[in-house]
């Protein structure tokens, strides 16, 4: 078992690759801390694999910072932190209003920067840790509604938008 005894919280965890590293972990021996924005969700995966839950919408700064809170209270330290939440959109980039186009940056770039910061700190009073942050394909090459999504998980090169 690879992960024994580590604490391991994977945003995103309940859906597409964030439940399969959730699930992998599991069977690895770590601790999961499951993520979603929708609770019964999150406690659904938590129960099937052993581990613990947490809701909240990471484009909320205080609702990370109680997910952070819940981690140091219920398990003393994070060893893992894995950043796989995703939001896109299902219109094309003319289509998209100014508000979907916040709220999908603010999940898919703020939320992971502020995770990245209260992992980081934990970390770092505990003298180790490891941050793993889920980047897309698609920045380079976007489909139709994803212009928001690319920009915001791409790999940094010029990309090319569907409208």
């Amino acid at each position: 078992m690879l992960l024994r005894d580590k604490v391991a919280l994977i945003t995103g965890s309940t859906q597409n690759i964030g439940l399969a590293i959730a699930r992998a972990f599991a069977r690895e021996g770590a601790k999961v801390i499951v993520h979603s924005r929708h609770q019964e969700d999150a406690e659904k995966i938590a129960r099937e694999i052993n581990g613990d839950y947490f809701a909240a919408d990471v484009a909320n700064p205080d609702q990370i910072a109680a997910l952070f809170d819940h981690i140091r209270k219920t398990h003393g330290r994070i060893d893992i932190l894995v950043n796989s939440v995703a939001q896109s959109s299902s219109v094309g980039v003319i289509e998209t209003s100014l508000e979907e186009w916040n709220r999908i940056i603010a999940i898919n770039l703020t939320g992971y920067f502020l995770c990245v910061q209260h992992a980081g700190k934990i970390m770092k009073e505990q003298g180790s840790g490891v941050i793993i942050n889920i980047s897309a394909g698609s920045g380079e090459r976007s489909s139709p509604g994803g212009a928001a999504y690319s920009v915001s998980l791409g790999t940094g090169q010029p990309g090319t938008w569907s409208v």
